[in-house]
């Protein structure tokens, strides 16, 4: 039996594919559907923070 992906797993993934929208979106949406909400909304406020932080 395999383990769900974590929090950690999808950060680094989206850390990696940052630069290609198109599977930065395609790793979100993989990330809704294996996290549970509460670290979905997590990932979500921390993808908002590294974008912002990005721009500064």
């Amino acid at each position: 039996m395999r383990n769900k992906p974590n929090i950690k797993y999808f950060k680094t993934v989206l850390l990696k594919v940052k630069k290609y929208p198109l599977l930065f979106k395609k790793e979100l949406n993989k990330a809704k559907n294996s996290l549970s909400k509460y670290d979905y909304m997590l990932l979500m406020m921390w993808v908002k923070d590294i974008e912002l932080s990005s721009l500064s």
